[in-house]
């Protein structure tokens, strides 16, 4: 339901109420998200490695748009979605190459009502499941100007692990990304520099049904 997207949004915000799906593909909608989470988070890998509870809680609060993306799909291949240098940030070999995966999921939580952001990655290459997330300091400022910045940390160890861009802010309302957006990832360097990794392509927000 792209229609009226951002509008939807921020009157159910004020309002206190749910949104089924912002946008939606041919196979993709608001009841394929939410079950693609529940298997994601209900995995055992997900239950010995993440703290499960607190990203659920997020993922189930009303101020919360749900970013996703899969592939292969009709949204592209892997190499299309993830298009991305150094996966050494993900747990993963030097020199990972995009192309050779074999699956990969993208949950990328936000609820501005509460600074709270958190991306989980989920990876299948060479017989190997990776799952990773990262989240931000809700004590850190998250950047509206030109463009969209928040710094995310690695949620097990704490430390900073890269900051995201986008350009695709909403055109009607301040502090509000559009229902489409792409992540630019920046690697920060020993001296505390960006550098380009590259960026996730094409991911499409839901509210909850």
């Amino acid at each position: 339901m792209k229609t009226l997207a951002a509008f939807i949004l921020m009157m159910c915000v004020l309002a206190g109420c749910s949104v089924r799906n912002l946008t939606s593909t041919s196979s993709i909608d608001g009841t394929y998200v939410n079950q693609a989470f529940s298997q994601m988070f209900s995995s055992s890998l997900a239950i010995s490695t993440l703290n499960t509870s607190a990203i659920e809680e997020l993922f189930n609060n009303l101020n919360t748009i749900t970013y996703f993306a899969e592939a292969p799909s009709d949204m592209g291949p892997p190499q299309s979605l993830i298009s991305l240098a150094d996966f050494q940030f993900m747990g993963m070999p030097e020199n990972t190459s995009p192309y050779d995966f074999d699956f990969v999921q993208i949950f990328f939580l936000t609820n501005f009502v509460e600074n709270k952001v958190t991306l989980v990655i989920y990876i299948e290459y060479q017989n190997q499941p990776y799952l990773k997330v990262f989240e931000n300091n809700p004590q850190d400022p998250i950047e509206f100007n030109e463009e969209f910045v928040v710094v995310m940390y690695d949620a097990q160890s704490q430390s900073p692990a890269f900051t995201l861009h986008s350009f695709d802010l909403n055109k009607v309302y301040n502090n509000m990304l559009a229902d489409t957006i792409q992540l630019h990832m920046f690697l920060i360097d020993e001296n505390g520099e960006e550098v380009s990794n590259g960026k996730f392509s094409s991911l499409i927000g839901f509210g909850l049904p």
